[in-house]
């Protein structure tokens, strides 16, 4: 066999595993994804033909991995990829290539998932740079200038602008929420989920993915009643046997899920989203592929019990379930850990309400306290003393600590 055709064989064999490991990665199969990724990574590394192709293979083998992360909700493992992804492509291209644009927003979008907003806006502000940059030969009055991005330029096939186009958007959606910036946020929510909805089938994952992004900006926002109707509107499509979805999927899973959420945060109707959220951890159980997904939906469920106060073994073993799935993914520090933390420090504390006067009860009181000091210490290390989140939490510490002083 000669060098070329090695080579060849090799290149090949890097994008078909590839493609595979992005099929599982958009079916949420993540348990299959790791093998295929790591062939298309060491067959990358393997090839020796032409500089350029073997930057595509690299960068398509770690976008592959940081898309992998991501999905499971490990920012801080996805970052180092997305990382490697931009530096791949830096060296071999132009700055202002897509290759290096599209690099470089996963990087921004990992940054700011991550909450290292500073290094985002930096990073992003050099991306934006590098477009203005008269010598790069970039159409000044272009939409890529004004949003760091080629999308609306190019005018290639339809699937793909919609693509390029919903990434841009969600890049700066992903900003502006974490910046606080909902009404922003929803502007870029709205656009993405148009984008999508207009290229692909209402059950496409992307649409799924956009309309779970919508939902979760207007449930911020405080437009419940919308996010609501969305959020029906979505699973619906997602129930309907003539569209094709496997019942017991990821894709219908999530669909009861953000319907559950929607109506817990309004407080209606706490016995419909009990039973949403049911089904959805069922269908989560059964996949079993994903501790990110199925610790969002114990979290949800074991909240939902505390505030019918049902207050028994069934919810302590969800909220402990919650707490060591939390910290197993995301460390001790963890923003969803310090949210376990006050769920369960909110148990506790329904729980000595309805216990008498004793020591029983002042017990469980001790308990909340320590728990709720906990998520409270974790929030402010995170967002600092002064962000609203961490000062909720310190008026749930304040009111605990007021019901053991006015009962003990």
């Amino acid at each position: 066999m000669t060098k070329d055709q090695k080579n060849e064989i090799l290149y090949r064999s890097s994008i078909v595993e590839t493609d595979v490991a992005t099929v599982y990665i958009i079916r949420s199969q993540f348990n299959l994804v790791e093998t295929h990724g790591q062939r298309s990574l060491y067959y990358a590394r393997l090839y020796e033909g032409t500089e350029e192709k073997k930057t595509n293979l690299l960068c398509g083998a770690f976008l592959t991995f940081y898309n992998l992360r991501n999905s499971e909700g490990n920012c801080a493992d996805a970052l180092p990829f997305a990382e490697e992804a931009y530096n791949c492509v830096a060296v071999t291209y132009n700055p202002v290539h897509p290759k290096v644009q599209d690099a470089a927003s996963a990087l921004i979008e990992c940054l700011t998932r991550k909450g290292d907003l500073c290094k985002a806006e930096l990073f992003a502000q050099m991306t934006l740079d590098s477009l203005r940059d008269l010598k790069n030969g970039l159409d000044q009055q272009s939409e890529a200038v004004a949003k760091g991005s080629y999308a609306r330029l190019y005018e290639g096939t339809e699937e793909k602008k919609t693509d390029l186009l919903c990434g841009a958007l969600d890049t700066f959606y992903n900003l502006r929420l974490s910046e606080g910036n909902c009404a922003d946020a929803l502007i870029f929510a709205e656009e993405s989920y148009n984008c999508v909805a207009v290229t692909y089938n209402p059950v496409h994952p992307k649409v799924q993915n956009a309309a779970s992004a919508l939902i979760e900006c207007l449930t911020r926002k405080g437009d419940l009643c919308k996010a609501e109707l969305f959020a029906q509107m979505t699973l619906d499509s997602l129930k309907d046997l003539k569209n094709g979805i496997d019942q017991q999927s990821e894709e219908v899973a999530k669909g009861y899920y953000n319907l559950a959420k929607v109506i817990s945060t309004q407080r209606t109707d706490m016995v419909k989203a009990e039973k949403l959220l049911r089904e959805s951890l069922r269908i989560r159980l059964i996949i079993n592929n994903n501790d990110h997904f199925l610790g969002s939906s114990i979290s949800l469920l074991a909240s939902i019990l505390i505030v019918q106060g049902k207050l028994d073994s069934e919810t302590k073993e969800l909220l402990e379930q919650s707490l060591a799935i939390d910290i197993k993914n995301y460390g001790p520090d963890g923003s969803s850990t310090a949210i376990s933390y006050i769920n369960f420090g909110q148990f506790y504390r329904e729980l000595a309400k309805v216990q008498q006067k004793n020591a029983t009860s002042k017990e469980y009181l001790h308990l909340s306290e320590v728990k709720i000091k906990e998520a409270l210490r974790i929030y402010t290390k995170i967002y600092g003393p002064d962000d609203p989140l961490t000062l909720e939490f310190l008026s749930e510490l304040s009111n605990t600590r007021r019901i053991i002083k006015d009962n003990f």
